[in-house]
Order: C-alpha cells, then structure tokens, then sequence
C-alpha cells in the first residue's frame, strides 16, 4: 500500500498538469464562446486583431434569443464572398494596403472644402457635377438627406456599432447634420451612420463607384465596416472635397466655417418660378398650393441671401462665401465656371472645359429629370417659361416680391412677356452685397 507521502506527490502531479491544461485551453474556449456572448470576451481578444486585416474583421451579435444568433450567423455566411471579392480585386488591394509607401494621404490643409448650398430643383446637380470634374476630387451627393428622413419620416439611423437612433428635434438635428459635414471634409465616416454612408445618388461621386460595388446589396454594418477602407482611403487622397446640400441654411454654415479651415460656400439660386415650375414636374409640388409652395420658399432664400450678407461684412468670411446665379452658369457655361473655379482656387482644366461642351452645351435636353448629360443648359434654364400660365407667375410673383428686391429678378406682367423668351426677366445689374461670381 502507497504511503501517504507518496499519494500526496500523485495528487500534486495530477493537480499541476490540470492547472496547465486549463491555462492552455481556456482562453481559446473563451475566444470561442465570445462569438455569442461579447460580455465575457477576454480584453485581450479584443484588441489583437491587427486594424486594417479585413480578413480577420468579426462581427459580433448580440445574444437575445436563439433566432436572432442564427439570423446573424447567416448573415455572416453572406459577407464572405464580399470579403473575398475585397482582398482579391486588384485595384481594391492597392486602396487598402496601408503598408505601401506610395499611397500618401494629402495634408488637410491642402485640401480646398466645397459648399453647395442650394435648394431643390436649383441646378445644384449640375454645379456638383460640374466641380466634380477637378483633378483629385470627390463629391458628396445630398449626405443629409437620410437624416432629414429620419426627423421627417422617423426613419432609424443605423450607426458603426449597429445601434439605432431617431432624430426627434431639430436641435439634434441640427447639430447632427454639422457632425456629419465635417467629418465628411476629415474623411472620418465613422461619426456618421450607416444609411449615409450607403446611399447611393442619382448624381454623384463616381470616385466612390469601387465603395459601393464592395458593399452591393449588403448595406449592414459588418460588410460597410469591412469596405469603409476603401472610401476613407479615396477621400484622403482627395485634393478637393465638395458636398452639396440643398437641407442646409446659411446660419448653420456659418458653424461649419468657423470650425472647418479654408472652407468655401458657394450659395447656389435660381428664379423660385424656374424652381417650383420644376418641382412641379417631379411631383414634389402641388399646383393648388402654388403661394404656400412660393412663400416657404423664398421666405428660406431670403434667409440665406440676408445671412449671406451678413457674413460677407465680416473679415474673416468675405472671401470664403460667394452667391452664383443659375442664370448665369446655364447661359454662358465656360465664362461662369472659369469664375467659380478661380473663386475656389481650383484649376480650370481642358476637361472641367470638355465635360461643359458635352454636358451643358449640348444641342437637346435629356427626358430623365434628374439628368446632367448631354443637355442644352440654356434651353433648359428658359423651358420653364412655356410650361407656366400668369395665374402661376402671379401667384408666386406676390409672395416673392421681397426675394425679388434682393435678387434682382422681375415680376412678369402679362402672358405676352413670359412667353417672350428674348425678354430677360432680370435686372441687368446684380446685387454688389452678395460677391455674385
């Protein structure tokens, strides 16, 4: 029979290979059972996985029942061939391959911002497609409009860590919208959400065409985050950054210039006739409503156009706000952007000048409503006149007439005047307060 001394060396043996197997094995089972309970994941398995190795990106449900954890793990089965077609598309490994020395960010104070403060139906499509033609550049099309959706239609906002969040008031509001701008100029599009990363233009951003092919149909926060590389890095190799708004007014921009160095606002306006006119053939006004339609309007341009003034007083923003008239960029194309790119510090190119012949100088009008190609800006600027009767230039003449006085636009005063198109429905001289280019 063993002696007592020798089943306690048995025991300790038997303990200290227990104790080793359980050091060695237990993290890994844990790693494992963090997939579906994040609140006992080792801190350390958390911050081992190198940054930028797509590959190695794990998405993380959260455990409330048994249905949700198998919804999750088949969306999971459907990101990897998206995380596939990543790493092996060419030209999306060199946008992610942050080891390579030739692919440099440009210093942010290289960088010109862009503002395109407009209103629906302005030609403000056009303008950002226009200036989306500079070398290095990037456009954003409309970034605010999912979250002016979700005040208006209380639509959710989906951010990175796939929590939701509805914009109730306009304070919120408001401050969300300055969030989502300045990150956008600081390539920083994690700040914002999901539904304004993955909204896909009518019109805009052909530079982000490789972002969306990544993300496809998947507009879930695993697969953005596992694509985001590829927006981030384009955007940081931007020379100039444009984003058109037409949800934005000036008093709020003026927050924007105050934080965002070298920023530049361009103030966008087009007769509100032309606008509502316009409108009208999107569906987006009611005939019946014409005043109520033409006085919230210009009641919103008078707004922006007395900001503008204001700030034009003022040292530090005279030469960082300017007003551009539609008028004037649809009837003479390369005189007025060679202004605009020139205000902006932005060299006018052979072809920023190609793109105008083709696009704004064209012999026809597209049909698509929406469509910046191939048209006859001049013609298109004018259409509205022979689509309207004088109870409609009444109606929005009367609730106009201050906007007018600011503007330099005229009251029509019978049919035989509207229709006439060689009659200009402009005073010859702009305003001089408002740095028209």
């Amino acid at each position: 029979m063993p002696s007592p001394r020798k089943i306690s060396r048995r025991f300790a043996c038997v303990l200290a290979m227990s104790l080793t197997v359980i050091i060695l094995i237990l993290p890994a089972q844990l790693f494992e059972y963090s997939t579906y309970f994040p609140n006992i994941t080792p801190k350390a398995s958390q911050s081992s996985l190198p940054e930028n190795n797509l590959s190695q990106i794990k998405y993380v449900p959260k455990l409330t029942n048994a249905q949700k954890i198998i919804d999750k793990e088949k969306e999971m089965e459907d990101i990897t061939p998206i995380s596939e077609k990543v790493t092996k598309a060419s030209n999306v490994q060199k946008i992610i391959n942050y080891d390579d020395q030739t692919e440099e960010t440009v210093s942010s104070n290289s960088v010109k911002k862009v503002i395109i403060l407009a209103y629906m139906r302005s030609g403000s499509s056009m303008t950002g497609k226009l200036l989306e033609q500079s070398d290095n550049s990037i456009y954003f099309f409309e970034p605010l409009r999912p979250l002016q959706w979700s005040y208006s239609r209380k639509i959710p906002l989906i951010d990175f860590n796939n929590k939701t969040r509805r914009l109730t008031d306009t304070r919120t509001l408001k401050k969300t919208y300055i969030k989502t701008l300045s990150g956008h100029f600081r390539c920083d599009f994690r700040q914002s959400y999901i539904n304004v990363i993955t909204q896909k233009p009518f019109t805009g951003c052909n530079t982000c065409k490789s972002f969306h092919d990544c993300i496809g149909s998947h507009r879930i926060v695993p697969v953005v985050t596992k694509c985001l590389p590829i927006l981030e890095q384009l955007c940081n190799k931007s020379l100039i950054r444009i984003i058109k708004v037409i949800r934005l007014n000036m008093k709020t921009a003026q927050i924007l210039l105050k934080s965002v160095p070298d920023l530049k606002i361009v103030h966008l306006i087009r007769d509100p006739r032309a606008i509502l006119n316009s409108r009208r053939g999107v569906k987006k006004v009611n005939i019946k409503y014409i005043s109520y339609e033409a006085k919230a309007i210009c009641k919103n341009m008078v707004e922006n156009t007395v900001a503008t003034m204001k700030l034009l007083q003022q040292d530090e923003f005279k030469d960082r706000v300017a007003t551009l008239y539609y008028e004037d960029m649809s009837k003479d194309p390369i005189s007025c952007s060679k202004r605009l790119f020139n205000f902006l510090h932005v060299p006018f190119t052979e072809r920023v000048e190609k793109w105008i012949r083709t696009n704004m100088m064209g012999v026809h009008s597209v049909g698509h409503p929406y469509a910046v190609i191939h048209r006859d800006a001049l013609a298109t600027s004018q259409k509205w006149r022979t689509m309207v009767n004088i109870s409609f230039t009444s109606a929005v003449d009367r609730e106009c007439s201050q906007l007018y006085k600011l503007l330099g636009y005229l009251s029509v005063k019978g049919t035989a005047q509207l229709k006439k198109l060689s009659v200009n429905l402009m005073q010859k001289d702009k305003p001089l307060n408002l740095s028209v280019i």
